[in-house]
């Protein structure tokens, strides 16, 4: 799902419209409390108490106490709570452990610990890939059921931290990531739950590997022998793989293995053969639409029927998406009371825009806070765009608190709405030299090419002093030497070549152009980005911008001229 963006800035008007609703005073009330010496006394206090109840036995909100424990810098402390936590006998305390071992995560990712030490950050993430294992055997009321699953994603899409020396690939190493996904078959609910994180975590790798030139895929070689061998969970898992993968006949491949696995009654792959056939609907139309559309419903169904609460939430998507909005949101709501992020990202959606259900401002604050208190990253980014950014009016300190503790951990999107509220001088002084700082760090830690777009889109055409077309010229050409789709790439070299026309190379633009250009099937592909990659070589032609030698390009203008990748 695209996040919504405040990053095209296209003049400074909207800049002085959007500041006259916010003073420097009320930026400055907004909820800082918790990062002031003060404030983080008071955390270390509410944490020692929440702490204490929760070792007691005693019922208490694990998001507070996770707040709590994040607002605490004693480290010390921190892990005498997970030493205690993991030598419980008490169910209800071993699966809370997850919960503290995912907010230990985070947090030094955020902190000095993961950089100066990465064998402290190995050894966390093995305790917590333990965490994971082992509370996933116990009876069908396991706590992990309840309250841990947007967490143990947390830890899954963490196994690939950047500490010092670029990427630090944990999952290379660590033989309990394949553990996690190869464990034996078992009859409890914990097998499907297992390699529903699993496939999260390999989709995850993949995307990160196959668009960030230089790294490197581990190897799948134990889950595909699995596979070979019958193993319908891999199988679903190799399936996720395959349309990951992007390459041809993917699709194909993909769908005979989820074909396979439903018949022999995968929930997992129910679900997701029901999204191929919801993809189709959407590329076809008529009677066959329709045909695709029921094949996807009957899908879920059969999912949600099994306990998957993926089949519930997509079959609530569904049915809102078709007009039976009550039945929907019935189906949402039951998803959402288990904690399933992606249903409660959906309601605050629906109760935010009020098209299908009426706008309620309170019921969005009180789903968005849930996501928050999960620790939910997507979610956390919504709350923020939709409490901080115009036309939100109403104060909301958790709002911040949820956009600083994705900051914290590296959100590339939160960091660039960051730089958004630094632009605009919206809840932080006006500071275009931050806000351009935060908008590269953002840029560096994306992992999506359409994000890496936006952002240097808005490098490229924004007013003067918020500009770094060079920074995005040389950024989108380390992304386009990778592989990917040309159709989702044509955007980029428009982006490309604008970049390079701006920092002064007109050569090089033309020649990104060209690139572009190649891309299309035929001359006579109709496609927005075709039009403006043609409109561009024609300008810079009538300019008398002429393609020359790469050596004289480089010698005229100082730059070593690049050598446009090819679209295919």
């Amino acid at each position: 799902m695209s996040r919504p963006s405040l990053r095209l800035l296209p003049s400074l008007c909207l800049i002085t419209v959007l500041l006259s609703g916010c003073s420097a005073n009320r930026a400055a009330s907004m909820g800082f409390a918790a990062h002031t010496p003060a404030g983080t006394q008071r955390g270390s206090e509410r944490y020692q108490r929440l702490a204490s109840q929760f070792l007691a036995g005693e019922d208490v909100d694990m998001g507070q106490l996770r707040n709590a424990w994040l607002e605490t810098p004693d480290l010390t402390t921190r892990s005498d709570l997970l030493a205690r936590a993991s030598s419980s006998d008490d169910p209800r305390v071993l699966g809370a452990r997850l919960n503290l071992y995912a907010a230990d995560l985070l947090a030094l990712n955020a902190g000095a610990a993961a950089s100066d030490d990465p064998m402290q950050t190995e050894r966390i993430l093995e305790r917590a890939l333990n965490a994971v294992l082992d509370s996933g055997d116990g009876s069908p009321e396991a706590p992990w059921q309840v309250n841990s699953r947007g967490d143990a994603i947390a830890v899954l899409r963490l196994l690939d931290l950047e500490v010092v020396g670029g990427y630090y690939h944990l999952a290379d190493a660590h033989p309990l990531t394949l553990r996690l996904i190869t464990r034996p078959s078992a009859s409890t609910p914990g097998r499907k739950w297992v390699f529903d994180l699993s496939d999260v975590f390999w989709a995850h790798h993949a995307e990160r590997t196959q668009r960030r030139p230089g790294t490197r895929y581990t190897p799948l070689h134990r889950i595909q022998e699995l596979a070979r061998h019958g193993d319908h969970d891999a199988i679903t898992s190799t399936a996720v793989l395959t349309l990951e993968s992007d390459m041809p006949g993917s699709r194909q491949a993909a769908a005979e293995n989820l074909f396979e696995a439903a018949r022999a009654g995968n929930h997992l792959a129910e679900a997701l053969l029901a999204d191929q056939f919801w993809a189709l609907a959407g590329e076809t139309d008529g009677e066959r639409s329709q045909a695709a559309l029921l094949q996807a419903e009957r899908g879920y169904r059969r999912a949600a029927a099994g306990g998957y609460v993926y089949g519930s939430y997509r079959l609530g998507h569904l049915l809102v998406i078709r007009g039976d909005v009550a039945a929907g949101v019935a189906l949402l709501e039951e998803a959402a009371a288990l904690d399933d992020a992606q249903a409660l990202r959906m309601l605050a959606a629906l109760h935010r825009d009020g098209k299908h259900l009426p706008a309620y401002a309170e019921r969005t604050r009180e789903l968005y806070r849930r996501l928050h208190a999960l620790g939910d990253v997507d979610g956390r980014y919504s709350y923020a765009h939709w409490a901080l950014t115009p036309p939100a009016t109403v104060e909301d300190p958790l709002a911040m608190e949820a956009l600083l503790a994705n900051v914290a951990s590296g959100d590339a999107e939160s960091i660039g709405l960051k730089g958004d509220l630094h632009a605009l001088g919206r809840h932080f002084p006006e500071d275009h030299e931050r806000a351009l700082a935060l908008w590269r760090e953002a840029s560096r830690r994306a992992d999506d090419l359409g994000h890496v777009q936006q952002l240097a889109h808005a490098l490229v055409h924004n007013p003067a002093s918020l500009r770094d077309a060079a920074f995005a010229a040389e950024l989108l050409e380390s992304w386009l030497s990778g592989a990917g789709r040309h159709e989702q790439r044509s955007a980029c070299y428009v982006t490309w070549a604008e970049a390079l026309l701006a920092s002064g190379r007109p050569v090089d633009a033309v020649k990104a152009a060209s690139a572009g250009l190649a891309g299309f099937e035929s001359a006579a592909d109709e496609h927005p980005d075709r039009e403006r990659l043609l409109a561009l070589q024609r300008s810079l032609a009538a300019s008398g911008t002429v393609l020359r030698s790469g050596q004289d390009v480089a010698a005229r203008s100082g730059q070593r001229t690049p050598v446009p990748p090819s679209p295919q």
